[in-house]
């Protein structure tokens, strides 16, 4: 048999050895599962692009944008690939909690080539959450009926009294049906944990602001008295009006300085010079 002969025979069997093993396979396969629940074509290709959007955010390194992006993704189909771009990204924002909520999405939701693929450095990123979230203690709550909100949102308290946040400011508040409510901005660092005592006064116990005292009715003058005669206020008028000349020839004549009779405040009108009026 010639040689180009020969390697055509090897060919030919080679074919059919894989057609044999194709056909075995094919008659030892279990019957099919049950199909998938059917998905809105129109969603996926929705979800699809605010991915792709996503992607491109991150290689600009916006990345609130790339949360937009994964957020809106997210809304309409639930991914591994989504959770993770998203966790990793809110990273980069410094919004730790959420990032960690969707690592741990990640976690729940991928396969096992995606676990064997990205699982280390998803724990990595955990643990660091971990350790650079912070936590404020509340250390007494008085009343212990009392409801606590932080940042506007129910505060969710572990076992240790603690609630945990993301580094920075927090508004915590607290109220009480016949209670003051009381409002802090607690600031907390990396990693640190905030001792924080919420104690309620009890409106009853509140000083409300005391009332001046009434004047006393001035009794009522006598025909005889000095404010009656008409030669004291004669003497008044020509006393004000000294005291306005006196004033007014100590001054310059563009500027007139003129006090304030019965004045508590010690400002000075300054009198029209050049056309405005200036304190």
């Amino acid at each position: 048999m010639r040689p180009t002969q020969m390697h055509r025979a090897r060919g030919v069997a080679a074919v059919g050895f894989a057609l044999s093993a194709l056909t075995g396979a094919v008659a030892d396969a279990q019957p099919a599962p049950p199909a998938a629940p059917a998905i809105d074509d129109s969603n996926t290709e929705t979800a699809r692009r605010y991915f792709e959007a996503g992607v491109a955010a991150m290689q600009r390194q916006d990345w609130a944008e790339a949360v937009n992006g994964f957020e809106n993704s997210e809304r309409l189909r639930r991914t591994a690939s989504v959770s993770l771009n998203l966790g990793i990204a809110r990273h980069r924002l410094g919004r730790l909690l959420e990032a960690r909520a969707a690592l741990n999405d990640f976690l729940a939701n991928a396969t096992p080539a995606q676990h064997a693929q990205h699982d280390a450095e998803v724990g990595r990123l955990v643990s660091e959450i971990g350790r650079r979230v912070g936590r404020i203690r509340l250390t007494e709550l008085r009343p212990t009926s009392s409801t606590v909100t932080i940042d506007g949102q129910p505060a969710v308290l572990n076992d240790a009294r603690e609630l945990t946040v993301n580094p920075g400011e927090h508004r915590l508040r607290a109220e009480a049906d016949g209670f003051v409510t009381r409002e802090e901005t607690i600031p907390v660092a990396e990693g640190a944990t905030r001792p924080v005592a919420l104690v309620l006064v009890p409106v009853a116990a509140v000083v409300s602001p005391s009332r001046p005292a009434e004047a006393s009715p001035t009794p009522a003058a006598s025909s005889g008295s000095l404010v009656t005669r008409w030669w004291f206020w004669t003497g008044i008028a020509v006393v004000a009006a000294g005291a306005t000349v006196g004033v007014v020839a100590a001054t310059r004549p563009d500027t007139v300085t003129v006090a304030v009779p019965g004045s508590t405040t010690g400002r000075v009108l300054q009198g029209i010079q050049g056309g405005g009026l200036s304190w």
